[in-house]
Formats: C-alpha cells, sequence, structure tokens
C-alpha cells in the first residue's frame, strides 16, 4: 500500500491571519485596553511641534495614571524652555532622543523605573510602551534590559521607608510621608523609584539635623521631622515643587544656589537671613546651610541635598522677633 505524501505546511500569510471583524479593530482600540503605560509620538517632519518638543498624538490611560516623572508634560516641552530651565538634568534628554529615533534594534530604554520598548508604525508614529522595573541592575539610560534586583527579603532588619513593605518600626513622620499620592507628583509612585532616589529619601529621614531634599527638574521636596519647624507655615509641602511650595522666598534666597550645584558646586553659607511667616507673623530667621549637589553615575546634578541649622545672630531686629513670637504665644 503507498503511503500518501505528507501535505505540506506553509505559514499563513499576514492578510490571511484574522477574520475581516477582528481586522475592523483599530490600534487605540488595542492601546485603550493595555494596562501598560503607553504613548504615541508623530516623528515625521510636518507633525506640529515646537522647538525641540516632541508631538505626543496619544497616551492612554495607564500612562495617564502613572505618568513617571512627569514623562508626558516633559515630552511636550518646548525644547528651547527645557534646556534653560532643567540644564543637567539626566538622563531624560537621552530618553528624548531614544523615543524620536525609528530605529526599532534599539534596546529598551530603561527610565523611572520603567523598562521602555518602542515600535515604529507606519514610517510616522513610535508606540512606545513601559514594563514597571521592579529590580535593576543596569543604570537608567543604559539600555539594559538585565532586571533582577532581588525582591525576597533576607534576615537584615529592613528600616528602608520607601521599601513595597514598609519596615516594622516606622516613625509617624515616615508613615505621613508613605501616605502622600506619589503617583501624583513628577517622582511617580514609590515602586518606580530608582535606587539612588531612595537611598538619598532615606538619608534624610535618618539625618537628626533639619534636612530637605529637592529633586529632579522639579525639585520635588523630601524632608525630615526636623525640617518642619523651620519650614513653619510653608509645611505640608511633601511631594511638591519647591518653586511652587516656596515661591515667596525661592527666587531671592534658593534660585542662584541650585544654579551653583547645577555646575556641580557645593553651596555653605553662615548666619543668613530670611524672612518668613511662623506663628501668624513675618519673622527675620538666620540660618546656617549647605546645598549639596547629588549626582548620578555621569556625575551631572540630579538633585540637591540641604542640612540646615537655624542659628541665633544677636541684633536687635533678631531680638524684636524673637521678643515678638514670646508676647504673641504667652497671650494665648
Amino acid at each position: 500500500m503507498t503511503a500518501l505524501p505528507a501535505r505540506e505546511k506553509r505559514p499563513l500569510e499576514p492578510t490571511q491571519n484574522g477574520t475581516s471583524s477582528l481586522r475592523r479593530i483599530g490600534m487605540l482600540d488595542l492601546l485603550d485596553q493595555d494596562p501598560r503605560p503607553t504613548f504615541v509620538i508623530d516623528t515625521s517632519p510636518g507633525s506640529p511641534k515646537s522647538g525641540n518638543g516632541c508631538h505626543l498624538e496619544y497616551w492612554n490611560s495607564a500612562m495617564a495614571a502613572t505618568d513617571p516623572g512627569g514623562l508626558l508634560q516633559l515630552l511636550s516641552r518646548d525644547g528651547g524652555a527645557f534646556s534653560a530651565n532643567e540644564e543637567g538634568y539626566a538622563p531624560f534628554t537621552k530618553f528624548r532622543s531614544w523615543s524620536l529615533t525609528h530605529d526599532t534594534s534599539d534596546k529598551p530604554f530603561l527610565y523611572h523605573g520603567f523598562n521602555w520598548m518602542k515600535i515604529h508604525v507606519a514610517g510616522r508614529w513610535n508606540v512606545i510602551s513601559g514594563l514597571l522595573a521592579t529590580t535593576c541592575t543596569g543604570s537608567e539610560g543604559s539600555g539594559m534590559t538585565s532586571l533582577t534586583r532581588k525582591t525576597s527579603k533576607s534576615k537584615v532588619p529592613n528600616f528602608d521607608w520607601t521599601d513595597e513593605l514598609p519596615p516594622r518600626r516606622l516613625s509617624r513622620h515616615a508613615a505621613w510621608a508613605r501616605s502622600i499620592d506619589w503617583a501624583s507628583t513628577p517622582l511617580g509612585p514609590m515602586s518606580s523609584w530608582s535606587s539612588q532616589l531612595r537611598s538619598i529619601a532615606n538619608l534624610v529621614m535618618q539625618d537628626p539635623r533639619p534636612a530637605v531634599v529637592f529633586y529632579g527638574p522639579d525639585l520635588i521636596m523630601i524632608y525630615n521631622e526636623a525640617e518642619i519647624e523651620l519650614l513653619g507655615g510653608f509645611h505640608p509641602c511633601m511631594g511638591v515643587s519647591a518653586r511652587v511650595a516656596l515661591a515667596s522666598v525661592w527666587a531671592e534666597y534658593f534660585e542662584p544656589i541650585i544654579q551653583t550645584n547645577l555646575a556641580g558646586e557645593t553651596v555653605e553659607k553662615t548666619n543668613t537671613a530670611i524672612h518668613m511667616v511662623r506663628s501668624g507673623f513675618m519673622e527675620e530667621t538666620y540660618f546656617s546651610l549647605k546645598f549639596i549637589p547629588i549626582l548620578d553615575a555621569e556625575g551631572i546634578t540630579v538633585g540637591h541635598y540641604e542640612p540646615l541649622v537655624e542659628t541665633v545672630c544677636c541684633n536687635s531686629r533678631t531680638f524684636s522677633a524673637c521678643f515678638g513670637r514670646l508676647f504673641i504665644q504667652w497671650r494665648i
């Protein structure tokens, strides 16, 4: 009996794969349901955009809810304004360049705790989706895809207030800091924070001196409990941009220091007079402070660490302010 020849298997052509009703589903129908943060950039030369900003065509609800590091605002911002106001911050400039190229053979890009992947569609649009990098052995902006940070707990006590599982011993102030809706800030949810940001956030909490961190291009504030008394009426401002929270004193006292830090230099000042409202009246206060630049792996300033001490300067104005404060407290 002669065996029948085996039927040759041929792969389906793309046009044969999928029903007509399935093919009527558009790309946005799919992306709207995608749980990954996803956005689309129009890379065509004629796309409407200003300066070196990117033309964002679309972002899904997952991207709007997550928006790590205020990425949507940074991508759409005018390039000239970005360079002028946020010079020295990294690695967003690298991420923006990567997001605009048409080369889909690029390795995924690690940025703000997410591993971003890119697909170039119809010679015009870049569809970029991110996966949360729960573990990371590579540096941000390196394009490395080895994401294996161990999440298993060892027998060593955990004191990291930013950890997914809070430590057993957690101060009331740190517990309050954990309750901040970080996902709505440019830093993004704590689960997306880089190892460097976590380390700095823990350092400021462990510092016995009043201390505050201004992190990222938006100078988001993280401060310890000792800092609250010095902030006075500015508290609470955890998770808020320092330029917004400290607007009344920022331009005069702090902005010049920030520019020096961006150049990689530490600033130290002694008995600096700062006028602020505390206990319901304007007070002339004096501080000895340091502004220390926080550098990334490439030596670029990504934040500012400020430990400070309130000092007493013996002059009549300070005496009047202190006496007035004590008198008001006595009357109350």
